[in-house]
């Protein structure tokens, strides 16, 4: 009897321990689901790419962005449109992202957990400058892009890998860039090919170096003058949009070197 209570309390301590470590990695948790559902298809409904990264890992746990309105029962979780009462109480669905803005020059991260969709990047990162952030001053941080000014910074959006595989992918063709197994040496010769045939290779061979290499972007430069919403539209991030903001002597190093072959 002493050692069925030992293994029942055993079995006990291992399901506590268990159930707070799901808690503490806000696993099964039927709410944080299907929020992270509906943003999914908030973003489907916006033409954004978003990549949703497995629930246990910290950057899925620590990703505030959540879908906002609908009606005040659900918090705009779940649409209810035959809900028996009136339309008094819908108000427009709209995303609160997690935004993180990266001054690389300054080694600072900036990061805003509820940024609104409709908001603008430029006013947006102009907060940062003229220190009218709601969570503190921030000026002082970034004094290379204050002196620069808001002309002249540029916002880039970082891509994921997996968009840029695919990107290069579509640019290939329907082939989608498939390996081809090379003629053999003794397959075709010189003197089976009419006369300006060796003309004719080269420039083949030259259009397919073209194809072969495509320029892909890790970074897209963003419209200052428009909305979150619109700069994503056609893109791809993973959680939430991670943003580059880069002096003129930076751009380059942002632009550049995205050859993928």
């Amino acid at each position: 009897f002493g050692f069925l209570e030992e293994v029942d309390a055993a079995v006990d301590r291992a399901d506590r321990s268990f159930r707070s470590r799901c808690t503490e990695l806000r696993l099964f948790q039927q709410k944080r689901h299907f929020q992270r559902v509906a943003l999914s298809r908030a973003c489907a409904e916006r033409q954004i790419r978003l990549i949703v990264a497995p629930a246990a890992l910290d950057l899925a746990r620590n990703n505030t962005s959540v879908l906002k309105g609908g009606t005040s029962n659900n918090a705009g979780w779940r649409r209810r449109p035959f809900s028996g009462r009136g339309g008094g109480g819908e108000r427009p669905l709209w995303i609160a992202w997690k935004v993180e803005w990266h001054f690389g020059h300054c080694g600072q991260v900036i990061t805003e957990k509820m940024f609104p969709e409709h908001e603008v990047i430029g006013p947006a990162l102009d907060r940062f400058l003229e220190n009218k952030c709601p969570w503190g001053v921030t000026r002082h941080l970034l004094l290379p892009y204050v002196e620069a000014g808001l002309e002249k910074l540029e916002v880039f959006l970082h891509q994921p890998p997996r968009a840029i595989a695919a990107e290069a992918a579509a640019a290939r063709g329907e082939d989608g860039g498939r390996y081809r197994v090379p003629a053999a040496a003794g397959e075709g010769s010189e003197s089976d090919e009419p006369e300006g045939g060796g003309e004719g290779r080269s420039e083949s061979s030259d259009s397919g170096d073209d194809k072969a290499e495509v320029v892909c972007q890790r970074f897209l430069r963003l419209d200052k003058g428009l909305s979150l919403r619109e700069n994503l539209r056609d893109r791809t991030i993973v959680e939430f949009p991670v943003l580059h903001v880069a002096l003129p002597q930076e751009c380059g190093r942002f632009a550049g070197d995205n050859k993928v072959e």
